[in-house]
C-alpha cells in the first residue's frame, strides 16, 4: 500500500466520529454485501461532502477488526480517490497490488517472476503499465483462496 494512502487513512481516522458511521453496519446493503459468499465490491455513492470517504474509512477499519476472526483471513484492498489529484489507472492497480503483496507474502515470488517476464518481453518498468499491472492483478486475484 502506498505510504500516502496509509497517511491519508490515518488522517481520516483522526478526524472521524465513529458513532456517525455505525448506522452503516445495520444498512441492508452492507449486511447483504458482508454476508455474500463470493467476493464483491463495496461502493458508496453520494454527493460531494456527505461523508463517503469517512464512511469508507470507518468500514475499512471495522472490516480489518472483523477479519482477525476469519479463517482464512480475508483480504481488504482499498484506494482513496482524492479531489484534485490525477487518477492514473496504473497507480491504482499498483497500490492495490502492493496491498495484496503486504497481506499475502506468498504472492511476492509470483510477482517477481511476473515482473521479470514483463521486462524480458520488452516492457521496461512494468509498474507503470496499466495493461501489465491489470494482468498481474487479475492473475493474483485468481489465486485467492479467501474472501476479498
Amino acid at each position: 500500500m502506498s505510504h500516502h494512502q496509509y497517511i491519508y487513512h490515518e488522517l481520516l481516522d483522526d478526524l472521524r466520529t465513529d458513532q456517525a458511521c455505525e448506522f452503516l453496519l445495520r444498512d441492508v446493503n452492507f449486511i447483504n454485501w458482508y454476508q455474500a459468499l463470493d467476493s464483491q465490491q463495496l461502493v458508496i455513492v453520494g454527493d460531494v461532502g456527505v461523508g463517503k470517504t469517512f464512511a469508507m474509512a470507518y468500514l475499512i477499519d471495522e472490516l480489518s477488526r472483523r477479519r482477525e476472526h476469519w479463517r482464512p483471513r480475508a483480504v481488504i484492498c482499498y484506494y482513496y480517490f482524492r479531489a484534485g489529484k490525477p487518477r492514473r489507472l496504473a497507480k491504482i492497480y499498483w497500490i492495490l497490488i502492493l496491498s495484496l503483496l503486504e497481506q499475502l507474502p506468498g504472492l511476492k515470488g509470483a510477482f517477481v517472476e511476473w515482473y521479470k517476464q514483463a521486462e524480458d518481453s520488452g516492457h521496461l518498468d512494468p509498474e507503470y503499465s496499466t495493461t501489465k499491472l491489470k494482468e498481474f492483478f487479475q492473475l493474483a486475484l485468481g489465486t485467492l483462496d479467501r474472501r476479498l
